[in-house]
């Protein structure tokens, strides 16, 4: 008797915390779209200028390619929108950007890897920073992938 009297106490506060949930969500206001966001974000960078000016763009670039196996590493020049092969990997820079800021050195690569022994298999679509390797997403059993620097040539 006493059990069933507090399952009906624990009953009723659920359904008092559920009708009280569901009429706050009911009366919430929409949130704002993504669309609303990214114009946000373009007008604030349209209007900071300066800070764009940090950022140069570059056709080439320099990657550090290890063989994990081995421990031989390789310093590689890539150019934009042309393959490297290095081993079984194709590699392909699309973007190459220089931070000038001294006090936020960073050289950010847009990057696409395949593999050339399963026609192109994608491995990695991305972006990796001279700054923080560990960022990157890029995962393989032989090869590790690091960024060095943007150059112009």
């Amino acid at each position: 008797m006493i059990i069933s009297k507090q399952i009906s106490c624990i009953v009723n506060i659920l359904a008092a915390f559920i009708i009280v949930n569901f009429t706050y969500i009911s009366h919430a206001q929409p949130s704002t779209s993504n669309k609303v966001i990214e114009n946000e974000v373009s007008d604030i960078v349209q209007k900071d200028s300066v800070n764009l000016k940090q950022f140069i763009e570059t056709d080439f670039a320099k990657i550090i390619i290890l063989n994990k196996i081995t421990a031989k590493s390789v310093i590689e020049n890539l150019k934009i929108n042309q393959a490297t092969t290095f081993g079984n990997l194709s590699i392909i820079l699309k973007k190459c950007v220089h931070n000038t800021d001294p006090f936020h050195l960073n050289n950010s690569m847009l990057i696409s890897i395949d593999d050339i022994r399963f026609e192109n298999k994608n491995l990695f679509q991305g972006w990796i920073f001279s700054s923080n390797p560990s960022i990157s997403t890029f995962e393989h059993s032989v090869y590790e992938i690091i960024a060095l620097e943007c150059i112009k040539q």
